[in-house]
């Protein structure tokens, strides 16, 4: 812009002078106005001439510099215009980065908590499966172990009602026995003593013994 202004100032002064020469070089050229005029009106009317193509090369500057401060302004406005429109969108771009950042942590916030939901709850139904699968097997000892038991108590019943009852025949088989020693052997029979006699229990009792040993004599056979 400023190199338009000086290019235009230069062609106004060449204008400006080439009026002055070529009203400098009329006046010469004409005999008769050189004739009629004096050497003052002509030093006058080169001066006027050079007073107007200054003023006239003032003017011309003043409109330029008025014309080079608009199209300054104008470009200065131009310019905070253009600043103003970047900066707000820059604003606008910076607000919808934060924007995007914020909705993005939200999106992360809101991802990380369901995939911590989500492993709190395999945890939890893993841990549940294992609680239910260690009840189920104490469940089943106890049931298994319960019906051991209930195995080995019957088991010892039927033991001990064996034993019973095998003691009980062994009983009945010596009872038998020594019913039958008793009608093959030939006890001796005691006599009746007054109670005043004084060998009277030694008697009983030597006849008791005798006859427990020839009944267990007999019986031992049979056995």
């Amino acid at each position: 812009m400023k190199r338009t202004i000086i290019v235009s100032l230069i062609f106004l002064f060449s204008v400006i002078i080439a009026v002055i020469g070529y009203r400098t070089f009329w006046m010469d050229s004409d005999p008769d106005a050189s004739s009629t005029m004096t050497a003052e009106q002509t030093a006058q009317q080169k001066a006027e001439a050079e007073a107007r193509a200054r003023a006239e090369a003032a003017a011309e500057a003043q409109r330029l510099a008025a014309l080079q401060a608009r199209q300054e302004a104008e470009a200065a406005a131009a310019d905070l215009a253009r600043q103003r429109t970047d900066a707000a969108a820059e604003t606008a771009r910076l607000a919808t980065e934060s924007e995007a950042t914020r909705l993005a942590a939200v999106e992360a916030t809101r991802i990380a908590s369901e995939k911590a939901a989500r492993e709190a709850e395999m945890k939890r139904l893993a841990e549940a499966r294992e609680r239910e699968a260690a009840e189920t097997a104490a469940a089943r000892d106890a049931a298994l172990n319960k019906l051991s038991a209930a195995e080995l108590t019957k088991r010892e019943e039927v033991d001990r009602e064996a034993a019973r009852l095998a003691a009980l025949k062994a009983q009945e088989d010596r009872e038998a026995a020594l019913a039958a020693a008793k009608r093959n052997i030939e006890l001796l029979n005691r006599d009746i003593m007054s109670l005043d006699m004084k060998r009277r229990p030694h008697y009983y009792l030597n006849i008791f013994i005798e006859n427990s040993r020839r009944l267990e004599a007999g019986a031992t056979p049979a056995e």
